[in-house]
């Protein structure tokens, strides 16, 4: 697995916690407004998330969260 940045890390860090609390995962609106990031910043953390393991889609709004 390749080493994420801090920023990603944040925002996996944010959806694991969310995910823990809630038992469905944040929008990507929900992540930018807590970080104070826009939803495009957060979709791009996301998809790196996703190339470097951490995270992978399996569905429309769902991902899995890969042990890191």
């Amino acid at each position: 697995m390749k080493q994420a940045t801090d920023a990603q890390l944040l925002v996996f860090s944010f959806i694991e916690e969310y995910k823990s609390r809630n038992e469905y995962f944040p929008t990507l609106k929900e992540i930018g407004e807590f970080l104070n990031q826009s939803p495009k910043a957060i979709h791009d953390k996301i998809n790196a998330l996703s190339k470097k393991g951490y995270l992978s889609k399996v569905g429309v709004r769902a991902y899995k969260i890969h042990e890191v």
